[in-house]
């Protein structure tokens, strides 16, 4: 099974980078297929231009619904997990999933 686990991690390394690193851990260690929809928030606090994309792209992030639907596109994904969505992936890569899932139905 292919999974694709959509997750944007904190600045600084947290339980749930932890929980989600073991999940792919595990299912890499079964003999699924992990790929990653990742973005990080570091440096968002060390700059006024980081704190503004953050800030907009919780919103609606274009980049993140755009690679959402290229690796939807390229690779059969099964599974989806999305663990964090904020700030940079946002609801917009619900809309490729949703998309995706009726295309298939």
């Amino acid at each position: 099974m292919q999974v694709l686990i959509a997750h944007n991690d904190y600045g600084k390394f947290s339980g749930e980078e932890q929980a989600v690193e073991t999940a792919a851990g595990v299912l890499s260690e079964n003999g699924h297929l992990v790929r990653w929809l990742r973005e990080s928030s570091a440096g968002i606090e060390s700059s006024f231009s980081g704190k503004i994309d953050a800030f907009f792209s919780a919103f609606y992030s274009r980049g993140a619904r755009r690679r959402m639907a290229e690796l939807l596109d390229r690779f059969p994904i099964d599974l989806v997990q999305v663990q964090n969505l904020y700030p940079f992936l946002s609801p917009s890569i619900l809309i490729p999933l949703a998309e995706s899932a009726a295309s298939r139905w």
